[in-house]
């Protein structure tokens, strides 16, 4: 991705990310949560 098209689309992309973060932090915090408890200790 070339310089121009990045800064123009960074707003859609941060605006993206924040909303896709939200979701995954919490799908992956999940993830972690539940394999940790199926793990043996």
């Amino acid at each position: 991705m070339n310089c121009t098209n990045k800064i123009a689309t960074d707003n859609h992309i941060d605006t993206a990310h924040i909303i896709l973060y939200k979701s995954i932090e919490r799908k992956t915090y999940f993830f972690f949560f539940m394999s940790s408890t199926n793990l043996p200790t």
